[in-house]
């Protein structure tokens, strides 16, 4: 689900607004009383507290929604960047230490470069924006999102690269060759070879399939960072009172930030 588009933050403000604990009474008086006014007695005291409660109700929507929308925004998304820093804060203490003890190169180097490209990325936005805009947390939390994702890309790493850990696939091949020059040598077929074979050609599958998820994993992580160079470059050029020139830009990290948030909750 997107979190960060503005129709999506709009909405959210609307739920917020309407849940209030005033906006509630208020409403469930005003049913109540209808009702009652209907049904029991249709004095003009009756109708008078429904019409009240009514207007009460609608008057704190419309406040809800229209005052304090900047107010309702920012809380809605500092709340959801504040989830994301925990979770990026806590992969990071995990995933430098493992990286290295599976000896795994590339992650460990994208994750070196993910911390430093978020690190410009902020940097640039900062210059642009102010803390306190609603625009700023927005396109911080879609770069954080971003970077929440590539790090779970990484984890699912460091998950295969340990279940390869237990395959030894220069012994399997060794013993692949063996069982082929023993099978040309041998005078008829034996089964037990045939067996062992396909054994170990489903080792060397599996050993296969898991190296190529590890490739495409990191392959995703190359096009994130690409993004947030791209971003983070067209960020510079851009006056900060060029806000729809802003949210062009950003539209892309937004969208890729939509497919990280997806993949990090399968």
């Amino acid at each position: 689900m997107d979190l960060l588009s503005p129709q999506a933050i709009r909405k959210q403000v609307i739920s917020k607004s309407i849940q209030a604990p005033s906006v509630l009474y208020s409403g469930v008086i005003a049913v109540v009383g209808t009702v009652y006014s209907v049904l029991f007695d249709g004095s003009v005291l009756s109708w008078g507290i429904s019409l009240t409660a009514g207007t009460v109700c609608f008057a704190k929507i419309c406040w809800g929604y229209q005052v304090k929308y900047q107010h309702h925004a920012l809380e809605i998304v500092d709340h959801y960047h504040r989830s994301l820093l925990l979770k990026r804060e806590q992969a990071l203490a995990d995933l430098q230490q493992v990286l290295n003890e599976i000896k795994q190169a590339d992650a460990l180097k994208q994750l070196e470069q993910l911390s430093r490209k978020f690190a410009a990325f902020q940097d640039v936005l900062d210059s642009k924006l102010n803390k306190d805009e609603l625009a700023y947390s927005r396109y911080l939390t879609m770069a954080e999102a971003v970077f929440v994702g590539a790090l779970d890309n990484l984890r699912t790493v460091v998950v295969s690269a340990k279940a390869l850990s237990g395959i030894d696939y220069g012994h399997i091949n060794q013993q692949i060759q063996s069982l082929k020059a023993e099978r040309v040598t041998s005078a008829e077929s034996s089964p037990l070879i045939e067996q062992q074979m396909d054994a170990l050609q489903k080792r060397v599958e599996i050993y296969q399939q898991s190296q190529q998820h590890i490739s495409t994993v990191l392959t995703e992580n190359e096009q994130a960072m690409t993004e947030l160079d791209r971003v983070t470059t067209q960020l510079s050029l851009i006056s900060s009172q060029q806000g729809m020139e802003l949210e062009t830009a950003m539209e892309e990290l937004r969208l890729l930030a939509q497919r990280a948030q997806k993949y990090s909750t399968r």
